[in-house]
């Protein structure tokens, strides 16, 4: 995974495959707020807490993989105050059990699917409740796993965070993605962007 950057020779084949991935209608953006309109900030926990995430992808019983490609977050104000965690998990479970609000997900062409429609099960979340996982030690090949750590400073780091994640970070037809985000001051509100591509022939 690289941060902050997306000059890196693997970035740029993975933007190879994205873009032919678009040609079919395979990749799609995320962010939080509606379309054509200033993104909507969303705030974070002042803790970790494993059935609060900060978004939630997932697929539900989908015909296709997905795979998550980028992420990025914008910082706005009020300041946190202190550093800022992020911790990024994958699961073979559908995760959200309910709340949240939904984030506009749209294809390449512009077109708008609302609630996943024409997107075979994915749905991307911000603060919903998520179900208690399953502990990959006590069962194998099912489970939360961790990926990720990492943290940032808003005051210093002002520009979008930008996670540019090479090999990409994949879900089968039935999983979720969870990224959670807390500082321990004040909660940081973030605007959420990011690149889905729909696996090909999945």
């Amino acid at each position: 995974m690289n941060y902050g950057s997306r000059k890196q020779h693997g970035v740029a084949q993975a933007r190879k495959s994205s873009w032919a991935s678009a040609i079919e209608g395979q990749r799609f953006g995320l962010r939080s707020g509606a379309y054509s309109v200033a993104p909507v900030g969303v705030l974070s926990p002042i803790s970790f807490v494993a059935t609060t995430p900060l978004l939630i992808i997932q697929n539900s019983a989908s015909s296709k993989a997905l795979v998550l490609s980028s992420l990025w977050f914008t910082a706005i104000s009020p300041l946190a105050g202190g550093p800022i965690y992020v911790s990024i998990f994958r699961d073979t479970a559908a995760r959200r059990s309910s709340g949240g609000t939904q984030l506009l997900t749209y294809s390449v062409d512009g077109v708008t699917h609302a609630a996943g429609a024409g997107i075979a099960g994915f749905t991307a979340w911000s603060l919903p409740t998520a179900s208690a996982a399953v502990n990959p030690a006590t069962t194998a090949g099912v489970g939360s796993h961790p990926l990720y750590d990492f943290s940032f400073n808003e005051a210093i780091d002002r520009d979008p965070i930008d996670l540019d994640i090479e090999d990409g970070i994949r879900i089968g037809t039935t999983g979720s993605i969870l990224v959670y985000m807390w500082a321990a001051t004040t909660g940081a509100t973030v605007v959420i962007g990011g690149e889905v591509i729909e696996e090909l022939g999945a």
